[in-house]
């Protein structure tokens, strides 16, 4: 029987919370807003009328990874495809259901919520090079930031792409720039925009950066008690 931890893929069928799956391979990374458990509870099926991507690299026997995200929480799962797309199927796949499901651990520390006009640069690599983009920052902690972007910049970032970014902090401001990797793509209060998740690289590259990051937040956190 599937551990307990699998509980929540059918919290996510109810909530139609979106999943991602990308072949272990390499590849893209498809992303489908809900899916269902089967009757049998032993196969997932994900209908792929509203992919971000095309489906048709999946094939049989095919090992994925897969992440729900569900009240802004990822549970990530190994996923195997046992039945492709094609014309029996219907336009959908099928997936067998894990065993258990991990959550990734958010952020620990404790975030400093920022003002929404407190702006963040975020730079995303595309096919002509680094793009600047701005965005507004709505926490920050010495492990992460989050910021509100615009949905139509949600699909130029995926799960685990490297990002720069570059922000102020502490009084008088402070410039920062450290890289980081994004860990939750969740939306926002409304359809224009996302809440993108990002945690710093702490590669040895940067450690003066991220100790005078911690010690501007200390500060901050002191004074706004």
């Amino acid at each position: 029987a599937p551990d307990v931890s699998t509980l929540v893929l059918d919290e996510a069928v109810s909530a139609r919370a979106p999943i991602r799956i990308k072949p272990l391979s390499g590849g893209t990374t498809i992303e489908v807003a809900g899916f269902l458990v089967e009757a049998d509870d032993a196969l997932l099926r994900i209908e792929l009328e509203n992919a971000s991507s095309t489906a048709g690299l999946l094939f049989a026997a095919q090992s994925l990874e897969a992440a729900v995200i569900l009240d802004g929480q990822r549970y990530m799962f190994p996923a195997r495809c046992i039945r492709p797309v094609d014309s029996s199927c219907k336009n959908a796949v099928y997936l067998v259901r894990p065993e258990t499901v991990s959550a990734w651990q958010r952020r620990r520390s404790r975030r400093y919520q920022f003002q929404p006009d407190t702006s963040v640069l975020l730079f995303i690599g595309t096919d002509q090079g680094e793009t600047c983009f701005e965005t507004a920052m709505l926490n920050l902690s010495p492990d992460g930031i989050a910021c509100r972007i615009e949905s139509t910049l949600a699909y130029m970032t995926d799960m685990d792409d490297r990002v720069r970014i570059q922000f102020e902090a502490g009084d008088p401001h402070e410039p920062f720039e450290l890289s980081a990797r994004v860990r939750n793509i969740t939306q926002s209060g409304d359809a224009d925009h996302a809440v993108l998740g990002l945690e710093f690289l702490l590669d040895g590259s940067n450690p003066g950066t991220c100790e005078r990051l911690r010690e501007v937040l200390a500060d901050m956190m002191r004074n706004d008690q």
